[in-house]
Formats: structure tokens, C-alpha cells, sequence
């Protein structure tokens, strides 16, 4: 079976290297069955890397969640103002409850990177939170194959 994979545009070797390092110990923590605390993630993390996460004050918050509870449950994913950037400890969470094997990551030239996971069963939580490790590490993403064929994205 060919993995999956998010494909992307190598920022750099040593931050291609940074988020090799990374998914190495999301894999390790993933197969072991025992997830670290976010704050024990964040050190793997350098301090503008955890500013590319949504980090709302608390004013953003409430008011988000007031727009949200005031939304027709059924516009409520399909309306753009609602959605937000990923939160670092949303991602870690989404990526832990993930039902895929991480891989690893690979680049063949060091130019274009994939991260490479395969899923246990489909659905299995989508590809949104690689997407997101990816550009926190400042990669520039191309695209994704969640086992239904490739898709071209820049968003995570």
C-alpha cells in the first residue's frame, strides 16, 4: 500500500530537520499509547513557531464563542467568519486521536517534503493538523493524499 502523505515546499534543511524531529516523537508518542502534556510538546517548539498557532485572548474567545452559539446549528461549518486557524493544543490533540500511523518524513531532493502517515479506517480525522505541524515549521504546503487521490491546498 502507498502511504499518504501532505507534500511541501522545504523552507530550509534545518527546519525540514526540526520537523523530522518532531514527528519522530508524535510517532513514538502515538505507538507507545502515552501522549506527553502540551507543555512538554512545547519545547519542541521555538517561540514563533507556537505564534503561528491561533492563540485567542480571552475577549476573543468569548466573543467567537457568542458568535458561534448565535449561528443556526446548520450554517455553523459552512460559515467562513467561524472558522479559526488551529490552536497548538487542538493540532496535538487531532494528530494524537488521529486514526493513521505516522510515518515519518521524507524528501527525496530536499526541496519538496512529505510527511507520510497511513489511516487505520476512513474517516480518520483528516489531514487539517499535519497540515498545520507543516506550516508551523514554515514550510510552504502544496498539497495532500488522504488515500481518495491528491489534493492541490495551501491552507492548513
Amino acid at each position: 500500500m502507498t502511504a499518504c502523505y501532505v507534500s511541501f515546499r522545504i523552507a530550509s534543511k534545518q527546519q525540514f530537520d526540526r520537523l523530522v524531529r518532531v514527528v519522530s516523537e508524535l510517532r513514538r508518542d502515538k505507538e507507545s499509547g502515552h501522549f506527553r502534556t502540551n507543555d512538554l510538546w512545547r519545547e519542541y517548539f521555538s517561540d514563533e513557531e507556537v505564534k503561528s498557532f491561533w492563540t485567542p485572548s480571552d475577549e476573543e474567545r468569548a466573543d467567537w464563542q457568542r458568535r458561534w452559539l448565535a449561528t443556526p446549528v446548520p450554517a455553523r461549518f459552512s460559515d467562513p467568519s467561524l472558522e479559526t486557524p488551529w490552536d497548538f493544543g487542538s493540532m496535538l490533540e487531532a494528530i494524537r486521536e488521529g486514526e493513521y500511523s505516522l510515518l515519518g518524513v521524507r524528501s527525496d531532493d530536499m526541496t519538496v517534503g512529505f510527511l507520510e502517515f497511513n489511516p487505520d479506517s476512513y474517516p480518520f480525522g483528516g489531514t487539517g493538523s499535519l497540515r498545520a505541524l507543516v506550516l508551523a515549521f514554515g514550510h510552504q504546503l502544496i498539497g495532500y493524499d488522504d488515500g481518495t487521490g491528491f489534493t492541490k491546498t495551501t491552507k492548513a
